[in-house]
C-alpha cells in the first residue's frame, strides 16, 4: 500500500542519512550533492565513491601522455558536465594515493569518458598511470567533481575564448564539444601554447573539431621552442605573449565574451592579470588551476593542540575536536559525522560549508574564489582550524 507523501518524505530522508552514516562507517563517501553556484547549471548525479571504470583504449598522445578511454564496470552511464574531472585512486608502495583528472571527451558520447595524463616527474599516480596501464585494467575512481566553465544556453551568441598552456587543453576540448553544440550561435577561438611542437596533446581532437565547425572555430598553436618553419605563434603565454597572440587573430578583450583559462599556475597568474587590466570583468573568466604559481603562505604556525569545531544545522549542532595537522573533514569522519566530499583535493566544492566564526586556512591551490572566500565559503577537505571553529552546514539542494 503506497504511503501519505507526508509520510514518505520522512522516511525517505532517515534512510538518506541511515545510508550515508552506514557509508561513512565502512569508509566510503556519500556522493557530492550541491553545486557551488545554485541553480546555473543542469542537475548530474555524480556517482558514489569507488566506482570502478574498465580501460577500453590507452592512446599515446606524446612521450609523457596518454588518453585513457573508460567505460563503468557496471556498465551504468557516467553523466558529466565539460570542465569536470574524475579523482583516480591509485594503490602504490607508499600507500594509496589520489589525483584528479580532466575530461577530456565529448559529454553527449555514449561510449564512454576519456581523461588525458601527463605523466609529473617523481610522481606517485601519473607514470603509473602513463607508462602501466593497459586495455582491460580497472581504475578506481570517484567524482565526476568541478565547476569550470560558464553556464551555456541554446539562444545565446557569443564568443567563447580558451586560453591553455600543456595539459591545461585537457577540459579544453571537453569544453569546446559543448560550447559549439550547445550554442549553435556561438563562435570559440582556443589559444594553446606548449614548449615544443612534439608536446602537443589531443591534436587530432582539435583538427576534428575545425573540421566539424569550420569558421565558428579558430585554434592558434603557440610554441616557446618553435621548429624551423613554423607559421603559428611563437613566444610564452603570460600577460605580453598572450596579448601578442590576440593581436595576431585581431581579437580585443570585450563584454558579453566568455574567457577560460587552464594551465600552469605561473602562466595563469600572469594571463589572469593582463586580462582583468584590459578591462575583462571577474565574471568573465573561468580558471581551473592544475598548480599554482603562488602558493597561500602558510601561516606561522598551527595550533599545538586540538581546536574545537561546531557544525550547526536544521538538526541542531555538533562539535568534534580536528587534531594538529588535520583537517576539519578528517576529523569529522573520525568522529563519526558524515559531510558532503568527493575530490579530497580543494579541486571540487562538493565539501563546501559556510564559516560563522573563527579562521580556516585554505593552502593554494584551491577552487574557491575570492568573492566566495569572502562570503565565508571554506573547504572542509583541505581546511584547518587556527583555533575554535564554528561552520553553518549547507542543507542539500
Amino acid at each position: 500500500m503506497a504511503l501519505p507523501l507526508r509520510l514518505l518524505r520522512p522516511l525517505q530522508t532517515l534512510r538518506r542519512d541511515l545510508g550515508a552514516a552506514t557509508a561513512m562507517l565502512r569508509g566510503q563517501a556519500p556522493a557530492p550533492f550541491a553545486d557551488r553556484d545554485g541553480g546555473a547549471w543542469p542537475p548530474v548525479r555524480a556517482p558514489r565513491s569507488g566506482r570502478s571504470l574498465r580501460v577500453t583504449a590507452v592512446d599515446r598522445l606524446t612521450d609523457d601522455a596518454v588518453r585513457l578511454r573508460l567505460q563503468p564496470e557496471d556498465s551504468q552511464p557516467l553523466p558529466f558536465r565539460a570542465g569536470q574531472f574524475l579523482v583516480v585512486s591509485v594503490d602504490g608502495p607508499d600507500g594509496p594515493a589520489r589525483r584528479a583528472y580532466s575530461l577530456c571527451s565529448d559529454p553527449r558520447d555514449p561510449t564512454g569518458v576519456a581523461v588525458a595524463v601527463k605523466a609529473v616527474a617523481n610522481g606517485r599516480v601519473s607514470p603509473q598511470l602513463v607508462h602501466q596501464t593497459v586495455v582491460g585494467d580497472l581504475l578506481s575512481v570517484s567524482g565526476p567533481s568541478g565547476a569550470f566553465g560558464h553556464p551555456l544556453s541554446p539562444g545565446q551568441a557569443r564568443l567563447h575564448v580558451l586560453v591553455a598552456g600543456g595539459s591545461g587543453i585537457t577540459p579544453m576540448v571537453a569544453l569546446l564539444h559543448d560550447i559549439l553544440a550547445t550554442e549553435p550561435g556561438s563562435r570559440a577561438v582556443l589559444v594553446v601554447g606548449n614548449v615544443r611542437k612534439r608536446d602537443r596533446m589531443l591534436v587530432d581532437d582539435l583538427d576534428a573539431l575545425v573540421t566539424r565547425y569550420g569558421p565558428r572555430l579558430v585554434v592558434r598553436d603557440v610554441l616557446e621552442r618553435p621548429p624551423p618553419g613554423w607559421k603559428a605563434g611563437r613566444g610564452r603565454l603570460d600577460g605580453p605573449g598572450l596579448a601578442a597572440q590576440l593581436d595576431a587573430l585581431e581579437l580585443a578583450v570585450a563584454p558579453s565574451q566568455c574567457w577560460y583559462l587552464c594551465g600552469p599556475g605561473g602562466m595563469l597568474d600572469a594571463c589572469e592579470r593582463w586580462l582583468l587590466d584590459a578591462g575583462l570583468a571577474p565574471d568573465q573568466l573561468a580558471i581551473e588551476r592544475f598548480t599554482s604559481g603562488t602558493p597561500d603562505a602558510e601561516p606561522a604556525s598551527f595550533p599545538a593542540t586540538a581546536c574545537p569545531v561546531t557544525l550547526r544545522g536544521r538538526r541542531g549542532e555538533r562539535t568534534f575536536s580536528v587534531a594538529p595537522g588535520q583537517t576539519i573533514l578528517t576529523a569529522a569522519r573520525d568522529a563519526g559525522v558524515a559531510l558532503p566530499f568527493s575530490c579530497t583535493l580543494g579541486g571540487c566544492g562538493a565539501c563546501t560549508q559556510t564559516l560563522v566564526s573563527g579562521q580556516v586556512h585554505l593552502p593554494a591551490p584551491h577552487c574557491l574564489s575570492q568573492a566566495e572566500q569572502a562570503a565565508g565559503a571554506v573547504l572542509t577537505c583541505i581546511g584547518r582550524p587556527l583555533g575554535p571553529v564554528v561552520l553553518a552546514l549547507r542543507e542539500p539542494t
